[in-house]
């Protein structure tokens, strides 16, 4: 329980930094967007690259309790952790590119699967199906479709809420909330311990990006927590690797 408190306080205390960083940087560096639609709140050009604050509180916090040993060892395997890093990044780079350059929607589709695939063999998604058609054993094949499959909806869909004054943010961190419920009832350390990580990631997100908002998590952001939220919510129902 230490673990999960202490992963919370720290991503809060680095999401807080990071996003004021991250603001002010954006602001004097001329990085703003204008609203791209009649649903935006705003009417004055923003920073849209909030993702970039999300991504490293976060990724600092994993890291850092991973690197201590009394807890990494128990939470992560390596090869859990390798997978969990290369998809992230992935994601998070794909969507900083889009927010800064744009790229095309079946490029981004692409990665999201890259990083699907990534997941899903590093242990994070559905593996014990125990489905046959004709004798054929395919329980395999219809976890992995089933589990790239959630993950790029999820990932597509908060894509496209971000944008509205705390939506995405909000609807996040509730999602977050029932992750962390769910994996302490079933004892799922490894989740728990992200997602407790997100909600103080994305707990500190909050105060930028509610009414009125200053600056927006971007798809470098969105993508980030569709990911993170789909990969959560799958291995709920899953079997998620353990360290031996």
């Amino acid at each position: 329980m230490i673990l999960f408190i202490w992963s919370f306080i720290v991503s809060l205390a680095m999401s807080i930094v990071m996003t004021f960083w991250v603001q002010t940087t954006a602001v004097a560096s001329g990085l703003l967007a204008p609203p791209g639609s009649d649903r935006h709140l705003h009417t004055k050009p923003l920073p849209r690259i909030g993702g970039v604050g999300i991504y490293l509180s976060f990724l600092i916090t994993v890291v850092a309790f991973c690197a201590i040993p009394k807890w990494g060892q128990q939470i992560f395997a390596p090869q859990t952790l390798i997978g969990f890093l290369i998809a992230t990044c992935a994601i998070f780079l794909v969507g900083a590119y889009d927010d800064l350059r744009s790229i095309r929607p079946q490029t981004k589709l692409m990665f999201e699967f890259c990083a699907a695939a990534f997941l899903y063999f590093s242990g994070f998604g559905l593996h014990d199906l125990n489905l046959s058609i004709g004798g054929y054993t395919v329980g395999n094949l219809v976890g992995f479709t089933l589990t790239v499959g959630w993950i790029l909806l999820i990932t597509n869909a908060f894509n496209l809420i971000d944008g509205l004054d705390g939506l995405a943010v909000g609807s996040a961190l509730l999602s977050a909330i029932v992750v962390i419920a769910t994996s302490l009832v079933r004892h799922n350390d490894l989740m728990t311990m992200l997602s407790c990580a997100l909600f103080g990631t994305l707990l500190g997100f909050v105060p930028f990006n509610f009414h009125p908002a200053s600056i927006f998590m971007g798809d470098s952001g969105s993508m980030l927590l569709g990911v993170l939220l789909a990969a959560a919510t799958i291995s709920g129902v899953g079997r998620t690797i353990q360290p031996s």
